[in-house]
């Protein structure tokens, strides 16, 4: 991994820690700042925040998706793609996004179904098919180049299923509090590419396969999930 992911990745690291002493801070002091006599409201509190963080909200069409999203940060920059949890929405990383416009162009989309994206009512929300669709619109924003994602809980699926099948155009994986892959989710995409497969821990020795080729320093976690093994 080259000193450019390793810095990215410590970098995220720290902005996850420090989005839960900061948020606060500029929150209160610099958002909450509502003129006398306006009625607040949540939609107003969100452009603020996403002001604060450096990003602008923006749409595109894409086949049947209306994606929403919102981008930051000079384009000629390293591209990161920030990708919320199940439940979620785009404006789960401003405050993470707060420290990357800096420094990278950040893209925060709203998944179909999530926030502003609008979808039919019976669209396949499956991860294979959640990630071939955002493959698309990576794709249509031209930012599929040496991409580097994070992904959060259900995000961190989704960003894991992408890398792997497009593993030539990520950059850095960056997985937070990251829902796995399921060997019984019976699906093409846990049986082919042949990448997607050594993702699956099913026997002795797969783990650490995998903590190999998703996480950066994966030792000291072998090495508490191991101790911890032991203590069950």
């Amino acid at each position: 991994m080259t000193p450019l992911h390793s810095i990215l990745s410590r970098f995220l690291q720290m902005t996850c820690l420090a989005l839960s002493i900061s948020t606060p801070v500029y929150s209160y002091a610099t958002i909450n700042k509502i003129p006398h006599g306006a009625q607040p409201s949540l939609e107003n509190y969100l452009v603020k925040e996403r002001n604060v963080a450096g990003l602008c909200s923006k749409t595109i069409k894409i086949g049947d998706i209306s994606w929403s999203y919102s981008e930051g940060g000079s384009s000629n920059k390293p591209a990161v793609l920030l990708i919320h949890g199940l439940a979620g929405n785009r404006d789960n990383w401003n405050g993470v996004a707060h420290f990357l416009t800096p420094y990278y162009h950040v893209i925060i989309p709203d998944l179909p179904g999530n926030g502003e994206t609008k979808v039919a009512n019976n669209f396949d929300l499956s991860v294979p098919n959640v990630t071939q669709r955002l493959r698309r619109f990576v794709e249509a924003i031209d930012v599929e180049d040496k991409l580097n994602i994070a992904g959060h809980s259900l995000g961190g699926s989704i960003a894991t299923v992408y890398a792997s099948q497009y593993p030539f155009d990520t950059q850095s994986l960056f997985l937070l509090n990251s829902v796995g892959v399921y060997k019984q989710a019976n699906t093409a995409y846990t049986k082919d590419p042949y990448f997607l497969k050594h993702l699956i821990v099913s026997k002795p020795g797969d783990l650490d396969d995998v903590m190999g080729q998703v996480m950066q320093s994966h030792r000291t976690y072998r090495f508490i999930l191991k101790k911890h093994k032991k203590k069950c």
